[in-house]
């Protein structure tokens, strides 16, 4: 889902959590933060989501995709990334 430059906040981050099959997410240029994207860690199918030029850290990228490897098996996991840059993927 491509929501990267629009005014989402973490109140609507939440109500993507909603959404059990996404696999992408896109928040490039949004307002979310570390708070925010926690809500995304329960969704099983999420493998990828874009953070950079956001309100997120470092840690809170890499708890993020902490929280997402868990729900697949070790193969799949290390297909999960949390981007927070064009060249920077937490491992």
């Amino acid at each position: 889902m491509k929501l990267n430059g629009t005014q989402v906040t973490d109140v609507m981050v939440q109500a993507l959590a909603s959404l059990p099959h996404l696999e992408v997410i896109n928040l490039y240029g949004t307002g979310v933060t570390d708070e925010g994207i926690k809500a995304l860690a329960g969704m099983k199918h999420l493998q990828r989501v874009y953070v950079w030029d956001t309100e997120v850290s470092s840690e809170g990228a890499q708890s993020l995709q902490q929280e997402l490897q868990k729900h697949h098996d070790e193969e799949q996991a290390k297909l999960v990334q949390v981007i927070l840059g064009l060249d920077t993927t937490m491992h």
